[in-house]
């Protein structure tokens, strides 16, 4: 029993050291089309004000769905109201025939700060009509 809870208190001491996870922060998008005044809104809740982040976009697509380039406009707004878009531009690359979904992803932003601590908001809009776009992500990576 006491090896039990010894165990158990580490891995809570663990978990709760560990540094906050990088990578996406993933929303779903319209299903069937994803048309051009459709937004995606994704919130990213920011308590690093010190680091430097590259901020890129992410799709996942059916196989064989989606080619050529895609456009996504992207707004950025600050837990203070601030705002910065873009565009960007993610290429498909060949499509695999080993799944039924492929991930295209393209940078953004580097070298970004999030100078707030807060909830980041970011819309995400195709700036075409797409098919067969399930999820939307941004990726934020040190």
């Amino acid at each position: 029993m006491r090896r039990g809870l010894l165990i158990a208190l580490v891995a809570l001491v663990a978990v709760g050291c560990t540094l906050r996870p990088e990578g996406a922060v993933v929303a779903d998008t319209p299903r069937g089309t994803w048309e051009p005044h459709e937004e995606v809104a994704i919130f990213y809740d920011n308590t690093d004000t010190l680091s430097l982040y590259n901020v890129g976009v992410a799709l996942r697509v059916e196989s064989g769905r989606v080619e050529g380039p895609v456009s996504v406009g992207v707004e950025c707004e600050s837990p203070s109201g601030k705002r910065f878009a873009s565009s960007v531009v993610l290429r498909a690359e060949e499509v695999h025939s080993g799944g039924s979904f492929t991930e295209i992803r393209a940078p953004w932003v580097e070298q970004a700060l999030f100078d707030e601590r807060g909830e980041y908001l970011f819309l995400l809009t195709p700036e075409q009509t797409l098919r067969g776009v399930w999820m939307a992500a941004i990726t934020i990576e040190k």
